[in-house]
């Protein structure tokens, strides 16, 4: 056998030699359209705003991730897994901490943010060094490829403690080794002078008014949220941080660029998007195979079929908790916007809602299961025991069906709301738990929540 491998490839190879022999040298002429050099998007200042997209491609959900991110590796790290959110199936895992480093949510988060940084990375460098980019433009693009990256390093940060940070240039090809971050001030100032650049770069408005570009206002309510970060985690600066943080908070509230949606309810609406109270968000369109299995690229259809009931045609393996929903007082809107129950016989009557008792108001569909659900927990199939508990965030664009499984939707990452609570959070640090400031921004918040600035 060793003998015919060995007769196959040297005669391969004289007919290789003879082939490229006889056609000279212009079988090499060929235009590649698909390999670019590594500077060209940097010739122009249309290429360079164009080579940028390739970083804020990795906000969205790609098919490496199984569609995933901004889904399952955001909400595993966001104290969702334990009391406000109950996964069954495959992701029973979260609600028991049976998890461990190579769990598909924690590792696929972690390859994905360093796939979006080395983007940065590699951006950030050729960016610098080029001469053909108007040099405004090649501020603000400076600028937004910054915040990319402090975005990403903020989430591995929250989810994993110190890990490495790669600076311009580097990626895991050219810098396998890099040791994690040696103190918790190293990581934090890191990603604390990115967002502190990125301010002095960039404009409240977003590029050429291009909604999705990073600004001003996404820079510093993130530098604020960082610095209360840096606050916790050193200790004996908190007070400097602090102070630091409110600074950063204040600028945003001050702006005017911000302010709450009247009504909480419609903050969830396919069509409240870049609303003047979202700071960030990630807005999930349709894409070209709206209820293909196979798209995970454009939109990630599944969150709203893993948030719907099952007997309303979902996947229902997304469930939110009786401690949550009885956490909300008496006239609280924010229950009714966020969640449906099940019809559950001999509910506590303070539980049952007027408008989401076994009824999706928003699809007038009834939520009526196999078996009548004749307890507070809801089977599906084989699986474990779940509350019978909705989310109707996202379950409210279609109905959930396998056929037909896509809703247009956002995922907030920050919203003014955010930022007001922040801010509070770093008075009470400061001033004491009496801050009358801070307790008016809260007030402002509560005031929404009980649906006192709702018009018609």
């Amino acid at each position: 056998m060793k003998s015919i491998s060995k007769i196959l490839f040297t005669v391969g190879s004289l007919l290789l030699l003879l082939g490229l022999n006889s056609c000279g040298d212009s079988y090499l002429n060929v235009e590649h359209y698909s390999l670019l050099p590594a500077d060209q998007m940097f010739k122009s200042d249309k290429d360079a705003k164009a080579g940028l997209v390739g970083c804020y491609d990795m906000m969205l959900p790609v098919s490496e991730t199984d569609g995933d991110w901004g889904f399952k590796p955001n909400l595993f790290i966001g104290g969702h897994p334990t009391m406000d959110t109950q996964a069954t199936g495959w992701d029973k895992d979260w609600n028991t901490q049976n998890w461990n480093a190579d769990t598909p949510e924690l590792l696929s988060g972690w390859r994905y943010c360093y796939k979006a940084i080395s983007r940065c990375n590699d951006f950030l460098s050729g960016l610098g060094a080029a001469t053909n980019i108007t040099p405004s433009l090649k501020t603000s693009l400076d600028g937004q490829a910054r915040c990319v990256r402090a975005f990403f390093y903020m989430w591995l940060a929250k989810a994993f403690g110190r890990v490495p940070m790669l600076a311009t240039g580097e990626n895991y090809i050219n810098s396998p080794q890099k040791a994690r971050a040696k103190t918790y001030t190293e990581m934090w100032d890191f990603i604390i002078n990115d967002l502190k650049a990125a301010v002095t770069e960039l404009d409240w408005d977003p590029l050429s008014g291009e909604y999705g570009r990073c600004t001003k206002g996404f820079a510093l309510s993130y530098l604020g949220e960082a610095y209360m970060w840096k606050a916790y985690r050193v200790p004996d600066q908190a007070t400097d941080n602090y102070k630091l943080a409110a600074d950063a908070l204040k600028q945003v509230i001050d702006s005017k660029k911000y302010e709450l949606n009247p009504s909480f309810t419609t903050l969830f609406d396919p069509g409240a998007v870049w609303t003047k109270e979202c700071i960030w968000e990630e807005v999930l369109d349709q894409g070209s195979q709206w209820n293909s299995w196979a798209n995970l690229t454009d939109a990630h259809a599944w969150v709203t079929y893993f948030t719907a009931c099952p007997a309303a045609g979902g996947w229902g393996s997304l469930y939110l908790s009786w401690e949550w929903w009885s956490s909300y007082e008496q006239g609280d809107k924010r229950r009714d916007a966020s969640g449906v129950t099940g019809a559950v016989p001999g509910i506590d009557p303070t539980w049952k809602s007027a408008t989401t008792y076994g009824y999706n108001p928003y699809l007038q569909q009834s939520i009526v299961t196999d078996d009548g659900l004749t307890s507070h927990y809801h089977y599906y199939k084989d699986g474990e025991a779940a509350p019978a508990i909705w989310s109707l965030k996202y379950w409210r664009t279609c109905r959930a069906d396998w056929n037909a499984m896509w809703g247009p939707q956002q995922i907030y990452y920050k919203r003014y709301s955010n930022v007001l609570l922040d801010y509070a959070e770093c008075l009470f640090h400061l001033n004491g738990a009496d801050d009358a400031t801070a307790w008016g921004y809260i007030g402002q918040i509560r005031d929404r929540a009980f649906g006192n600035q709702e018009v018609g």
